[in-house]
């Protein structure tokens, strides 16, 4: 809880949810409940990130997000990697305690349904970090990057998406295909795709 109350000052930091307007174009995250509640995600297809110097994978990858209202314009999640992270192949912590991904309000032109990502921080970046910290690579704000897109699915839940390019990132050590030289790039790329649910139906309409 204390992470997702990170990133929620994150999000009012950037002003994200004020700066948004109505449009017939778009939709919203809707939970089936007046109190809204909290959305998990659970890998349908492994999330990756993929870097100049390595792919970042997790094995066990927890979403989670806070919803307080039954229906909201944005979607804010934070990802928690809790085991099997890697970079490169090489065993890697990842670390996303003041980081999360604002899934930006959704617009349904043209189909299908679909919403950019924003990296939100509060005082840090994602940091990954191969054992023995021979290389780092660290991800910061940025965005809104296109996209994620959304499928509702008859049990209630929302699978989305992944197909986000443009990521801006730093490398720092003995990188593979770096020759053990650091920089900075912004042609990192995240797939994969995730099956978002809570207690009641969410939909994204």
């Amino acid at each position: 809880m204390r992470k997702l109350k990170h990133l929620a000052t994150a999000i009012a930091m950037i002003g994200v949810i004020g700066a948004i307007s109505a449009t017939s174009a778009f939709a919203e995250y809707h939970i089936a409940s007046v109190s809204g509640g909290t959305i998990t995600g659970s890998q349908v297809s492994p999330i990756q990130i993929v870097t100049k110097v390595g792919i970042v994978k997790c094995s066990v990858l927890d979403w989670s997000g806070l919803q307080e209202k039954e229906t909201e314009a944005v979607l804010p999640l934070h990802a928690t990697c809790t085991s099997g992270g890697t970079l490169a192949g090489v065993k890697a912590s990842i670390t996303t305690t003041f980081c999360g991904f604002l899934f930006e309000k959704p617009e349904t032109e043209p189909a299908p349904t679909h919403a950019k990502v924003t990296i939100v921080c509060s005082g840090a970046m994602i940091v990954i970090e191969t054992v023995g910290v021979t290389c780092k690579v660290e991800i910061g704000a940025q965005g809104p990057l296109s996209k994620v897109t959304f499928t509702n699915e008859a049990s209630g839940k929302v699978t989305a998406t992944f197909a986000v390019s443009g990521i801006a990132y730093s490398y720092t050590g003995s990188c593979p295909s770096a020759n053990g030289v650091g920089g900075n790039a912004s042609n990192g790329t995240m797939s994969g795709s995730l099956l978002l649910s809570t207690t009641a139906e969410f939909t994204v309409t």
